[in-house]
């Protein structure tokens, strides 16, 4: 168990999931969308600088043993492979 110091711009937020991925980067979803922790700065990955990845209604999500982050949305699911930075979109009918 490590202890974790988030910045300032967390402490008005519900966090409403995070995971830690095999690399020790957190990721972290909010009412904002998803962010990108390496212990340093958060990096919010928004819609104008990663338009292929979910940005409205972010659940959850799920770090897996293939170096993926697996992102739940409303619409469906979305899976971003964190070495190659390459999206898959799953959708939900």
């Amino acid at each position: 168990m490590h202890d974790i110091r988030l910045p300032d711009e967390f402490s008005q937020q519900i966090i409403k999931w995070f995971e830690m991925d095999r690399s020790g980067m957190l990721w972290l979803v909010t009412g904002n969308g998803l962010y990108r922790y390496d212990g340093g700065e958060a990096i919010h990955l928004g819609a104008d600088s990663y338009p292929k990845l979910p940005h409205a209604a972010i659940n959850t999500g799920f770090a897996d043993a293939h170096n993926n982050l697996w992102i739940g949305a409303k619409d469906g699911l979305t899976r971003l492979n964190l070495k190659t930075w390459s999206t898959k979109e799953i959708k939900v009918l």
